[in-house]
């Protein structure tokens, strides 16, 4: 088998990894075609059993926790080795290098002895080595990792850890992260990278990622919503809080709980669906509020960002000598995105508008629910009883007025007249919520399509004919309507506006009271 190059791309946490996972998963083909490739066997997108099979037995069983990976580590070490081997073997020989990518790589491979586990698998198949990672700075990073702490359950209001945290030290520690990696996989096939927009190549991560890797510009896939993003203070607060209250009022998780990378409602391999966890809010308001109310969240003070820094400068400047030489420093030196104060804990009215945001978001979602179910039921009701799943169609869109099906189904049963205006009449408030959406509009050409010819005036087609006996004048039916069937009679009716068919009824009425003047006939 040919020996190929590895592109280890290992994080770190909070350095856009998502977007960079996302880029490379879209592409595999383009990669192919240009000598690179993306496997799957270890994920699709996250290459997160790399990390399983490097790490410990309890990482190990963590991380297979927030998937949707079964068994054992032994098992799924002993599966990855198999997949990734025959994976590897049916690519053809064009292909020179092969990328691998997890932030958990970084986060999750705490020891030398760790690293030299992965790389004793990679040896198989490869004999040259290239580590990408991204570094932030790091109360940058801390600023950015609270919101996805609290997503985990976490229920501490420090923004930045105290100084006396020896695992949070380390959490951030880079020169001993190069140094774990360099001692397994050798000093030269490390290839740190700084995170901030000012460093990368054209202003932009990916542009950056591809310059590493030695890529040639790829199609970037259309934006999906951010994952973790940041949540607004009254946000954080407010989930800070139902964490609070899951947990039963108090407690918090222990520091190694928490997976700052990914956690069950964020980690691209899946979750156990519909499963909520313990002490942490339920994950539809996460997902809420993700959506919702993603912005800037608290902010310490300059003060403690730069004081937060400082005791990591001499392992930054180890960093920077050795990888950086040509920068005055590591990092920016630049605060001033910090208030002089840190932010206070939001309360009052900014967590009450948050909280009935939520409310209203989890009745719509109740009332989807429901409406789901209706025409759910509707649809299975159609063909032996349409009348009774007309209601149920009905009763769907009295839940929730936007509901495809139930707007669709109401659409196909709109040959019959009665069925039509109701159509109409649901499409047109589904339009007026939203005016653009292309279903919508392409129902409404559907309908039209459908609508019956409109009737000819009646001052055009009314004819006088002599009536027998006495002379006088009465209506002819129309020979063309004559023609028509009941149905098409009663669907030209249907399709008349409201002015036409009251003018219709006071002509009817005419034609009675002078029925009535011209008395009985001989």
């Amino acid at each position: 088998m040919r020996r190929r190059c590895a592109i280890l791309h290992i994080g770190t946490g909070k350095t856009g990894s998502t977007t960079i996972q996302n880029l490379l998963a879209a592409n595999r083909d383009r990669l192919m075609a240009q000598g690179f490739a993306y496997p799957v066997s270890p994920g699709h997108r996250n290459h997160l059993l790399l990390a399983v099979f490097a790490s410990d037995e309890r990482r190990a069983v963590r991380m297979l926790r927030i998937t949707a990976q079964t068994g054992s580590p032994g098992f799924q070490r002993e599966r990855l080795a198999a997949d990734l081997g025959a994976e590897l073997a049916a690519l053809p020989d064009a292909v020179h290098t092969v990328i691998f990518s997890s932030e958990h790589l970084a986060n999750q491979v705490a020891s030398v002895a760790d690293a030299a586990r992965l790389k004793a698998l990679l040896d198989t198949w490869f004999d040259d080595y290239r580590i990408l990672v991204y570094l932030r700075r790091q109360d940058e990073y801390e600023v950015s990792l609270y919101s996805t702490l609290l997503r985990a359950g976490q229920t501490g209001t420090a923004i930045l850890p105290p100084a006396d945290g020896a695992r949070v030290l380390d959490r951030h520690d880079w020169i001993g992260l190069l140094d774990r990696w360099g001692a397994a996989f050798g000093r030269t096939a490390l290839l740190p990278r700084i995170f901030d927009r000012g460093a990368f190549v054209d202003g932009d991560l990916l542009a950056d990622m591809r310059a590493a890797c030695g890529l040639a510009p790829l199609p970037v896939p259309e934006e999906e919503a951010t994952l973790n993003p940041s949540l607004t203070a009254p946000a954080q607060e407010f989930l800070r809080r139902l964490n609070l209250a899951a947990r039963g009022g108090g407690g918090t998780l222990a520091e190694d709980e928490v997976d700052e990378a990914g956690d069950a409602d964020g980690h691209p391999e899946g979750d156990r669906e519909g499963a909520e966890e313990p002490g942490k809010a339920p994950s539809f308001i996460r997902q809420f509020l993700d959506s919702r109310f993603a912005g800037t969240g608290r902010l310490p003070s300059r003060a403690e960002a730069e004081a937060f820094v400082a005791r990591h400068a001499a392992g930054n400047e180890r960093v920077r000598a050795e990888f950086f030489q040509a920068r005055a420093s590591l990092f920016s030196t630049d605060f001033t995105r910090y208030p002089e104060v840190a932010d206070p804990l939001p309360g009052g009215e900014a967590l009450v508008e948050v909280a009935i945001a939520v409310t209203l978001a989890q009745n719509a979602e109740h009332s989807a629910l429901l409406a789901d179910s209706a025409a759910r039921r509707g649809r299975e009701r159609l063909s032996e009883a349409p009348e009774e799943a007309r209601r149920l169609f009905r009763r769907a869109l009295a839940r929730q007025a936007t509901h495809l099906g139930a707007l669709r189904s109401l659409v196909d049963l709109a040959r019959d007249p009665a069925a039509r205006d109701e159509a109409e009449g649901r499409l047109a408030r589904a339009l007026a919520q939203d005016p653009d959406r292309r279903e919508f509009l392409a129902l409404r050409q559907r309908l039209q399509r459908l609508a019956p010819a409109q009737p000819e005036p009646m001052e055009e087609r009314a004819t006088a004919a002599p009536q027998a006996g006495n002379g006088a004048a009465a209506p002819a039916v129309p020979a063309a309507r004559a023609a028509l069937t009941p149905e098409e009679r009663l669907a030209r009716r249907a399709a008349l506006s409201p002015e036409e068919r009251a003018a219709r009824r006071e002509r009817r009425a005419e034609r009675l009271r002078r029925r009535d003047a011209a008395g009985p006939a001989d």
